[in-house]
Parts: structure tokens; sequence; C-alpha cells
């Protein structure tokens, strides 16, 4: 199976793992486990939250997230990366994408969750394992767990 690099990292090369189509199920795996942050998210005043990206208020920002994550995951294993964008035009679409980190048991996760009227999305900008193993399925594996542990008992 050919391999292709998805992030660049200060990290030594050994400890990424690349292969996409273990990486769209981890992606998958991602999304769904986040679906409930999403939809916390997304109960709050579009036009604060507005205000609050686009005066480049990163605490406020972080605040709300770790806020809206109390509920569903351990505490410290989702965090705001520090950038947020929103998308606000004329057509009456609108979009909020939040940069944010997973970290759990090893397995560090760089990804922006896409907040959309109706729905949301994930898109994995990068993984690494503290450890990597030879066995791409063992690392997807690694990622399950790390995953199923950050999340609170009875969300799931």
């Amino acid at each position: 199976m050919r391999t292709f690099p998805l992030a660049e990292s200060l990290v030594d090369a050994s400890e990424v793992d690349t292969t996409v189509t273990e990486h769209a199920e981890r992606e998958a795996l991602l999304a769904e486990a986040i679906r409930p942050l999403a939809a916390e998210l997304r109960l709050v005043d579009l036009n604060c939250l507005a205000r609050h990206i686009l005066g480049h208020e990163t605490g406020n920002i972080a605040d709300l997230i770790e806020s809206s994550c109390e509920l569903y995951f351990k505490d410290g294993t989702i965090s705001y990366a520090g950038t947020a964008t929103i998308d606000l035009n004329w057509s009456g679409d609108q979009s909020v994408c939040f940069h944010l980190n997973f970290q759990n048991n090893g397995v560090t996760v760089m990804f922006e969750l896409f907040l959309l009227p109706l729905k949301s999305a994930v898109d994995v900008k990068f993984i690494a394992f503290d450890r990597l193993e030879r066995d791409v399925l063992d690392n997807s594996q690694r990622f399950r767990d790390a995953l199923e542990d950050a999340v609170l008992s009875g969300q799931s």
C-alpha cells in the first residue's frame, strides 16, 4: 500500500503514521466522538461567537471550548489550538472552524472542527503516536482506545 505524507512535523518521522486509508478511518472515528461537542457549541449564539472570533478573543474561545467539553470528554483531552475562523456571507450560509487538539494516552491529533447550520465536519491535519507500531492497524486500535478512554462514561 502506498502512503502519502499528511503533515510535516517537528517530531521524528518514525513517530508519524500517515497511511491514507487508516487516516480516513481515524478521521471518521474522531468525527463520531466529537459530535456531542459540536452540538454543544452550536448552541452558542452565532453573533457572540462571531465577536469572539473576529475580535481574536482566544481566551474566551478557549473557555468556551473547555466548558463545552466538560460533559463529554475527560479534562484536558480536547483543547483549543488558538485559531478559529468564521465565514459569514450574503447568501446566508455560515460556517465556523475551530482548530483543536486531542491528546490522550500517547496519541496526539491536530484537527479542525467545522460547524455548519445543520451538521459538523472534522478535518484531521496531523496524528502522532508517542510510540509508533509497525502495523498501522495496531496504531488505529491505539487511536480508537485513546478516543474511547477520553469520552466520559455514558456519552459514547
